[in-house]
This record gives C-alpha cells, structure tokens and sequence, in this order.
C-alpha cells in the first residue's frame, strides 16, 4: 500500500457482519459486544464498515470511564448500544468533526448546532473535538515514511481512516494546530467556570481558530 493512503476494509459476506462487528470490537476498541449489541449495531448502521467503525469508537469513548473485566475489555450490552445511539445526533458527531478539521464553515456550525438541539452533552463535544485534534497534531509530528499502521497507532487514530486525517493536515501548520487545541483547553475552562452558552463558547472557538485562521 501507498504510504499514507486510506486503508481499505474487506466487506463482510452475508452472514459474517455479526462476527465481523465482535471481532473489530475485540480486537481494535477492547470491547465485548453481546449478540444483541452486534445486531443492533449493525441494524443502526447498515452494511458500512467504516461506519460501523465509526459507531465502535463512540462506544469505547461512551463507556470509557466504565469498569473493564479481567482482559482488559469492557462488556457492551443491546441497552448500552441504545442509550449511545438513542438520538440521531449521536450518529453526527464524527461528521461534525470531519467537517470541522476539513474547515467546512457552514456545515461545520449547522451540525454542532444540531448536535446540542438533540440533547449531547458540551463536555462530550467538547473531548470528541480535542480527541480529533490530538490525532492531528500526533501525526504532524511523525515521519511520514513510517508504515501507515504504524503512523495511526502512534498517533492513536483509527487506521481506516488515516489518508483522511492525512488530507486535513494539508490545511494546517504544526503551529496553528497546538494553538488550537489550547484554544479548547480555555472553552473546556470557561465552560467549568462561566454561565455561558455552550453553544456560543464553541462557535466562537471555531470561528477564531478554525475558519479565520491566518
């Protein structure tokens, strides 16, 4: 493979996607889905590996601060699944950050703003954001002739979609990038410590960090 590239995923056969979902879930998120979790995560989403994908990474960040079992993996059951995905807001918050690392300015803000009406709590956008930008700024440092496995798992991003993020890091600077996330680092404090609209903290650190950027 093309160093930097996207890596494909095989497409699951008819009768595998069960499998398939437990076994990514295992495997790349630490995470033991129940039959009915598989199945309803893969009724959610459809025949879409990097959707799926996708849906894992937000369960492993929904249930991090939960308690895992002896192999280090944390039990996902068909209710954990539902309460995740129980408002369609939660399904748009990883295009809502694609959008916003690819500077989208209309889409960007129109998505964070349906991301509050459907009730997801600030501090949870808020660390999806900073979560986005880490990786971003992880992989502007790195030697771009590593082997892209080895690039993402450094970086701590999600392999499949590494010639994604490597395409949004064509439109910042190493500089402008560390900036930014300190940006966060003060919207993450003023939301702890000022009455202020969530809303308004984060559309106002966009605009100044992200879309009216030098």
């Amino acid at each position: 493979k093309q160093m930097g590239a996207l890596i494909e995923l095989p497409i699951p056969q008819r009768g595998e996607w069960m499998g398939w979902i437990s076994e990514i879930a295992v495997t790349d998120f630490a995470l033991t889905l129940e039959s009915g979790a598989s199945r309803l995560v893969r009724e959610i989403l459809g025949e879409s590996p990097s959707a799926i994908l996708g849906a894992l990474s937000l369960l492993a960040l929904y249930t991090a601060t939960e308690t895992p079992d002896a192999k280090g993996r944390i039990a996902i059951d068909e209710a954990t699944v539902s309460r995740c995905f129980g408002s369609a807001s939660q399904d748009d918050i990883f295009a809502f950050t694609r959008h916003l690392a690819n500077r989208n300015r209309k889409e960007a803000l129109s998505r964070l703003q349906a991301l509050f009406e459907g009730g997801m709590d600030a501090f949870y956008i808020l660390a999806m954001i900073r979560r986005h930008f880490r990786i971003l700024i992880a992989l502007s440092t790195l030697d771009r002739r590593l082997p892209a496995a080895e690039r993402a798992k450094k970086a701590g991003a999600p392999p499949y979609f590494l010639g994604e993020y490597d395409t949004q890091l064509k439109g910042y600077t190493p500089a402008h990038l560390v900036a930014a996330h300190h940006g966060l680092a003060r919207v993450d404090q003023r939301l702890k410590s000022e009455k202020l609209e969530p809303l308004l903290l984060m559309s106002e650190w966009m605009l100044s960090s992200i879309f009216e950027m030098v």
